[in-house]
């Protein structure tokens, strides 16, 4: 096993043993007791419709440290009359950077003023681009059962806050002043006025998101007041409008997203069984869905562990892709650029502690290693071929001249030679010719045998005529001739 997937392992499962992260299947809220104006454990209806959704709701009355909201998901400050030391205004602020949940409600000026409540709250508030104002906001025209500071407001902007909420009731709020960084969310109407501001200048509902958290400011907190809640019985100004619809959607908006911090641990785990079967494509997939959990949770240990696993597997990766490259440039004869992918390759798998791929590329080395030493034996002794070759050509080429030459020096004998045959089978022809015509001339073939005549009385001249003919000194056409001539006289 990998000396480097060994210390992630036990470092995973040590963490994973010691760990308070809880499940955000039922998040966590916790209502500040210590600097609340009044107690908000007794906002009963509220409280309950939260448990109905899945939240736990719990209560503090102690300082606001680190150490407290670090098992929460959202904090819920209501009309806070006490100061906020650094400390505490530091921790919330960590708090909702690292993606907690924070919901502000103030009331209207007249009141916080009275309890010093402005500069508190506005001490929170502020980091996150949010002031509440020391005003009321009230409406002549749109208001329940004529009482203008109990504003009914229409006018919202589209969010999830204000999904579903066409009205809800402002119980003598204040308004809201803004930078940048916040968004307003619900506002006044054309006849609502809050210290000389008017319709949609009026704003009353608020948000902002810090780092990975997100916060809701609203100028109220009457609002929350319900049929079961102390001192609201006969009101029930929860019950009005969409207001119940309304503060949910502020819960629900301002909590961290559900996931289950056991899902991320299984997804670690799968994660570092794959790595080591060597499958690093989805164990790549396993850590980076591990991570997306951690992250939401604000596990910067495990974040940080899961990162170093995913540069591992691209790594892994990397090696991966470096050593088919090599056997692609090996199979098209490429062995140089072959052998420097295997190495790189190698390199790579060194550094993960990954011994069978390092192996295999090791392996594929010295196979290139191989075949460059084969070639160039090649090219040696093709080059002693061709040189050999060239002398081999020389000589030949010397040896043909000599042997054409040679050729030629035979092929003039020979005709010469056949000549002097000739000459001599002509002379000798000629010679057996002319002994031909001397035999001729000496010994005469005996000429033809005339045809037998009866004994007659010849002339003399028919007589030395037929000597003549006889002994050849005349031919036959001659003596024909001559005969018809002496026979006719």
């Amino acid at each position: 096993m990998k000396k480097r997937y060994i210390t992630l392992l036990i470092v995973f499962l040590t963490l994973q043993s010691v760990d308070g992260l809880h499940s955000l299947e039922n998040p966590e809220i916790l209502f500040d007791e210590y600097h609340a104006t009044w107690k908000p454990s007794i906002l009963t209806d509220v409280l309950s419709d939260l448990e109905n959704k899945g939240y736990n709701t719990s209560f503090s009355n102690e300082k606001i440290s680190s150490s407290l909201l670090s098992g929460y998901d959202v904090l819920v400050l209501i009309i806070p009359f006490r100061y906020f030391h650094d400390d505490e205004r530091a921790a919330v602020k960590e708090f909702v950077k690292n993606g907690g949940g924070l919901i502000i409600f103030g009331e209207h000026g007249g009141y916080m003023d009275q309890k010093d409540i402005s500069n508190k709250i506005n001490s929170i508030s502020s980091i996150f681009g949010i002031e509440f104002n020391s005003d009321v906001v009230e409406d002549s025209e749109k208001n329940i059962e004529g009482i203008t500071c109990h504003s009914v407001i229409t006018s919202f902007k589209r969010h999830p806050v204000t999904e579903g909420v066409q009205t809800a009731g402002y119980i003598c709020g204040c308004s809201l002043t803004l930078n940048s960084s916040a968004t307003a969310l619900a506002f006044g109407n054309s006849t609502t006025v809050a210290d000389g501001k008017t319709g949609r200048d009026v704003v009353v509902l608020a948000v902002a998101e810090y780092g990975k958290g997100k916060v809701l400011a609203i100028g109220d907190t009457d609002f929350l007041g319900g049929a079961n809640t102390p001192g609201y019985e006969d009101r029930d100004f929860l019950s009005f409008g969409d207001n119940r619809t309304f503060v949910m959607n502020m819960f629900q908006w301002v909590t961290p997203p559900m996931v289950d911090v056991e899902e991320a641990h299984q997804l670690a785990a799968t994660g570092y069984t794959l790595f080591d079967q060597r499958e690093y494509a989805q164990a790549k997939s396993a850590f980076e869905s591990a991570l997306g959990i951690y992250q939401q949770v604000n596990d910067t240990e495990k974040v940080a562990e899961m990162q170093s696993a995913i540069t591992m597997c691209t790594t892994a990766l990397d090696a991966e892709a470096l050593y088919e490259e090599g056997m692609d440039f090996y199979e098209e004869g490429e062995h140089e650029s072959a052998k420097n992918a295997f190495q790189e390759s190698k390199d790579l798998y060194d550094e993960i502690g990954d011994t069978t791929g390092s192996g295999e590329a090791q392996d594929m080395m010295d196979t290139c290693s191989a075949a460059l030493g084969a070639d160039v034996t090649g090219e040696e002794e093709a080059e002693e071929m061709t040189g050999e070759g060239v002398e081999e050509e020389d000589r030949e080429s010397e040896s043909g001249a000599s042997g054409i030459m040679d050729m030629l020096k035979e092929n003039v004998l020979f005709v010469l030679g056949g000549v002097a045959v000739v000459i001599v089978i002509v002379l000798i022809a000629k010679w057996y010719a002319g002994k031909s015509k001397v035999e001729e001339v000496v010994q005469p073939p005996p000429p033809p045998e005339l045809p037998l005549e009866p004994p007659s009385e010849e002339s003399e001249a028919l007589r030395v005529l037929k000597q003549r003919y006889a002994e050849g000194e005349i031919t036959r056409e001659e003596y024909e001739r001559t005969k018809s001539i002496l026979e006719e006289s």
